[in-house]
């Protein structure tokens, strides 16, 4: 069994039982003798293994943690001695899932940082300063946050930079020696006093102080817009009512993708994630579902429709990845024929949906067997349509028309809706530019000849191609 001993901030911090648990005669360590465990150790006069060689031989903080927790369970019977309360060391989460371990609690990093700083935080978070900045992403709790172990300049750079984004440049208390500092964001690297027992405190902010907001304040956005004393408006909404929006955010983000405009991206992309906040808030208010049921079912179905990354299915590329998910999807809806698959197409836009029944289809190879074939279609529908007698028959044989260009452009790997998109974007723009060459002749467009104006039209193409 491994004890874990919590020796607090100080050489006076130990408890009599933490003591009475060095002094046992089993083999003691801890994690660096830089610490204050360390040192409280000598004054008691207690020898121990420090784990300070790991630190030179790991590749990364991961690999060291699990390098200690390998040598204390190597050892079978140990004590560890770690600063703080004991259940912060990282190592003990490890630990307890390696072997029977038992906790003789200190005195809390965080509980000592927050009396240095005069904080009452009826909710805290705490992380290690280093595990801050490995993280790919990192939202701002809705607590007060203490980051511990902030050792050196380097890694406070780092954290700074790191906070800045989440945070902005708001204030906190930078915790040395046991003394508290209101210092920001911005000047979190330019201190002195950096060490293990080092801390950063940034107090909770209500809503309307915050400089940068995360996801949780999305949602309670939308709460508070639609409570009692909110937005008539937001307040009257129905998943009816807005349904449109979805789809109108929805164009504009992918305009924004378009235009290669990251500013517009970024603003489109909130847009569209307002929507499916409001459709998640209006049903928790309904009782039909809640933001968090949202979450953990995209986060069930992405986990089950990737079993070449959750499971034990094997995808060496994209194309092995996508029937990996598309396999998985079948399994998730119980589709057990391509026709299932093909009527469940969501009813999106005409050209978009055809490509994708193709997409289907061609699995089942249910297809042509080159772009060729696919092509001479065009020309066959296309003398349909122009031997069409009704206007049914023409209707029927218009679909069918653009039904074979959108097969011609699957195989040449061309997405129909973003073509079309383009094409009438650059007719508009040839259109203007030859309103406005008549309009320099003092001519209007509707009121020249077809043959000027089409003779114009064609002078305007060769310039703008």
């Amino acid at each position: 069994m491994i004890t874990i001993v919590g020796m607090g901030l100080d050489v006076n911090d130990v408890t009599l039982r933490g003591a009475a648990a060095c002094k046992s005669g089993r083999p003691v360590y801890v994690r660096t003798a830089k610490t204050a465990a360390a040192k409280t150790l000598g004054k008691l006069g207690v020898d121990y293994v420090s784990c300070d060689d790991l630190y030179d031989q790991a590749a990364d903080f991961d690999g060291l943690l699990a390098a200690i927790a390998g040598r204390l369970v190597a050892s079978g019977d140990a004590v560890y001695c770690v600063d703080g309360a004991g259940v912060e060391d990282a190592v003990v989460e490890l630990l307890s899932s390696q072997c029977e371990v038992e906790i003789v609690p200190g005195v809390s990093h965080v509980a000592a940082a927050l009396a240095a700083a005069g904080v009452v935080a009826e909710r805290a978070e705490y992380l290690s300063a280093l595990q801050l900045t490995i993280a790919p992403t990192f939202l701002a709790p809705q607590c007060t946050l203490v980051l511990t172990e902030l050792d050196d300049k380097v890694l406070a750079g780092e954290v700074k930079l790191k906070l800045l984004d989440t945070y902005g440049d708001v204030e906190g208390y930078f915790v040395s020696k046991g003394k508290a500092t209101k210092v920001s964001v911005a000047d979190l690297d330019r201190q002195k006093g950096y060490g293990y027992q080092c801390c950063y405190v940034l107090p909770y902010l209500p809503f309307l102080q915050k400089q940068r907001h995360n996801f949780e304040d999305v949602v309670y956005l939308l709460a508070r817009l639609r409570a009692p004393d909110g937005c008539e408006w937001d307040k009257a909404q129905t998943h009816q009512s807005i349904r449109a929006n979805c789809i109108e955010e929805a164009y504009e983000l992918v305009e924004a993708i378009d235009l290669d405009d990251t500013d517009k991206m970024l603003e489109e992309t909130g847009d569209v994630l307002l929507q499916a906040v409001f459709h998640a808030s209006m049903a928790e208010d309904a009782g039909e579902f809640t933001v968090a049921d949202v979450l953990s079912a995209l986060c069930t179905k992405l986990i089950s429709r990737h079993p070449h990354v959750f499971g034990n299915v094997h995808a060496a590329n994209a194309e092995e990845a996508l029937a990996a998910w598309d396999s998985a999807k079948a399994v998730e809806k119980n589709q057990t024929t391509y026709t299932q698959k093909l009527r469940m197409v969501a009813p999106m836009p005409a050209l978009m949906r055809s490509k994708k029944v193709q997409k289907i289809a061609a699995k089942a190879h249910y297809d042509f067997d080159s772009v060729e074939q696919a092509a001479s279609k065009v020309d066959e529908e296309l003398a349909e349509l122009l031997a069409a007698a009704t206007d049914e028959e023409r209707v029927m044989e218009g679909g069918d028309l653009l039904f074979s260009v959108v097969n011609v452009l699957r195989w040449l790997h061309v997405e129909p809706e973003l073509a079309l998109l383009q094409s009438t974007a650059k007719f508009v723009e040839r259109f203007a530019a030859v309103e406005e060459a008549l309009a320099a002749m003092g001519k209007r467009i509707d009121e020249v000849s077809v043959d000027e104006l089409w003779a114009t039209y064609d002078r305007i193409k060769g310039v703008k191609p």
